[in-house]
């Protein structure tokens, strides 16, 4: 288990940390100062990250969590909000995907699972946050 995380340091999550815009929010966000811990639907897809986060010099923690599943977002939050007595004061909801069809061709199931990630996804994890930082009356969800 990793060590708690001192209090003056600033708390970002960032979703979808293993690759495009969530893999370079959670890089700068580290360069900038923050405790990162990224998501990852699977740990071991999360190599490149390592790999770009060393080399600019920062950790970022990751954090198997797959905003799909409420289970997994509620353990993925305990062990995050564990780690940092309860802070977070960025959350990025970045995690996301996209239809690979023509509107007219594609199944009502598949919106439902693009709907399931990008919206339900992110309310899955704002009500993690939403908490402390309404006791704590700051904090910052993207």
């Amino acid at each position: 288990m990793t060590k708690p995380v001192e209090a003056t340091t600033p708390i970002a999550v960032v979703t979808g940390a293993n690759s495009g815009i969530g893999r370079a929010t959670a890089i700068h966000l580290a360069a900038q100062g923050f405790t990162v811990y990224g998501t990852v639907r699977s740990l071991d897809k999360a190599a490149k990250l390592g790999v770009m986060a060393e080399h600019a010099g920062v950790e970022v923690k990751l954090v198997e969590l797959d905003v799909a599943s409420d289970e997994s977002v509620a353990a993925g939050f305990t062990r995050i909000l564990t780690e940092t007595d309860g802070v977070v004061d960025v959350l990025v909801n970045n995690a996301g995907v996209g239809g690979n069809a023509v509107a007219e061709e594609c199944p009502p199931q598949m919106y439902l699972d693009i709907m399931n990630v990008n919206l339900c996804g992110a309310v899955r994890c704002q009500q993690q946050v939403l908490p402390g930082m309404r006791e704590r009356r700051r904090g910052t969800i993207v």
